[in-house]
């Protein structure tokens, strides 16, 4: 709009510069050929210099259009998860920023997953020390197999165990 009232002023003062030239016969169409000198009663007199007025004046002008108006950048909204709404914190055409709660969601199917994960790894915890028992427990069950093993092959070797006591505690051993 700036530039339009600008432009317009300087169409009008353009257009009273060519006024005055056309006035003051600036634009004429008698040549003078050369090495020909016109008479004093041909030769046209200039004027005497006048000074002009010119003034900006705002222009109010309008100028109808249709269009869409859209910003400059545009956000889709989505949740990560889906639950019921429970508050709508915001209205459409507010400002927001970054991090703002917009709206409050419906959270009792997620604590109640939370408690169910929980429970689960409790539960694993749980089976994981029991493991762990297990395994301390069949590690000491090993080194006694291993240790009756050796004891009785100590025996058996100085005739002291049967041949089937050794058999027992060997395959107590390689079971174990």
């Amino acid at each position: 709009m700036k530039y339009r009232k600008m432009l317009l002023a300087l169409i009008f003062i353009a257009a009273g510069v060519g006024a005055l030239l056309v006035y003051y016969k600036f634009f004429t169409t008698e040549k003078v050929l050369p090495g020909k000198v016109p008479s004093p009663e041909t030769a046209q007199q200039r004027p005497p210099d006048h000074q002009i007025r010119v003034s900006v004046k705002p222009v109010i002008d309008w100028y109808e259009a249709v269009g869409t108006i859209r910003p400059r950048t545009e956000a889709r909204i989505e949740s990560q998860v889906s639950a019921q709404i429970v508050d709508v914190r915001v209205k459409p055409g507010n400002k927001v920023v970054k991090g703002q709660l917009l709206v409050l969601l419906d959270n009792r199917q997620f604590l109640a997953r939370l408690d169910q994960a929980k429970q689960g790894l409790q539960s694993a915890l749980s089976k994981r020390r029991q493991g762990e028992q297990a395994v301390r427990a069949a590690a000491a069950a090993f080194e006694q197999a291993q240790a009756d093993y050796r004891r009785i092959k100590t025996y058996f070797a100085s005739q002291a165990a049967t041949k089937r006591d050794l058999e027992k505690a060997k395959s107590a051993f390689l079971q174990a």
